[in-house]
């Protein structure tokens, strides 16, 4: 059995989906200044004053950074959807197994790079989307936890589910958890990251696409995306079938004309 080049077992389609979702994590952590609404006096006037609509403006900078409550949160729904064949963590399954000997030890190393680029980007996910900080004396993640009670319990109810419900349902209760968490805080992350949130959407989609919508590196398969994006992929697909056409007919002339031979 003939041994595959390196570049013919990469999938380069999903290597390049990694690059977009680092590039999506650092657009997430990238620091921005927004106006906060803070008490006018540090004291229990400022807090008297603000219960009643009288606050002071301030300009505060922002930086949402990953933290260890996030990444291990990260790290359990990442293990449960790929354990539940929700979501692919890894670029290569089985690179123990005999059919997958070639280049092993290079798609340990891509393997170890997806976990590292997915556990990055699904935490800033959870950070952004549900611990956010917003240029006040945020309080730790554990805190807001505390205090969050209904998200917190419907989060608890969503990951129990995925792990003892059917797939299909567990499918569901994944996307109602990502949505419900989104949305919690959609207003405050939009307003101040602004267009970098804008671009850090498109980069996430722009990878997820080329991790699970592509069949990895195939040869045939990039000339055909490039047919397409070219606009010669009609004329090429009816040039195709015309001239499987003309082979088949040509086919059956001669079969026509060697069943002749012999009954003659």
């Amino acid at each position: 059995m003939e041994r595959k080049k390196w570049f013919e077992t990469v999938d380069f389609y999903a290597l390049t989906g990694l690059v977009c979702l680092w590039v999506s994590s650092w657009l997430l952590m990238y620091p921005h200044r927004m106006l906060v609404e803070v008490p006018l006096f540090n004291s229990v006037w400022g807090a008297f004053f603000k219960a009643f609509g009288v606050s002071a403006k301030h300009n505060a900078g922002v930086q949402q950074q990953p933290d260890l409550l996030c990444g291990i949160s990260a790290l359990i729904v990442m293990t449960i959807m790929q354990l539940r064949g929700i979501f692919r963590v890894t670029l290569f399954d089985g690179v123990s197994s005999g059919e997958n000997q070639n280049h092993r030890a290079l798609k340990i190393v891509l393997n170890l790079l997806s976990i590292t680029v997915h556990t990055l980007f699904f935490t800033m996910i959870i950070k952004v989307f549900l611990f956010p900080e917003t240029g006040m004396s945020a309080f730790p993640s554990i805190e807001r936890m505390k205090t969050d009670f209904f998200l917190t319990l419907f989060s608890v109810f969503c990951i129990a589910g995925m792990i003892f419900s059917v797939q299909s349902v567990a499918k569901l209760l994944f996307v109602l958890l990502v949505a419900v968490g989104i949305f919690r805080n959609i207003s405050v992350v939009s307003s101040f990251m602004g267009v970098t949130g804008f671009a850090a959407i498109l980069f996430a989609a722009a990878g997820f696409y080329l991790e699970f919508c592509t069949d990895g590196f195939n040869a045939e398969k990039l000339r055909v995306d490039f047919y397409v994006l070219s606009g010669k992929y009609d004329a090429l697909l009816k040039e195709a079938q015309d001239e499987a056409g003309r082979l088949s007919s040509l086919a059956g002339k001669n079969k026509k004309n060697f069943l002749d031979g012999r009954n003659v």
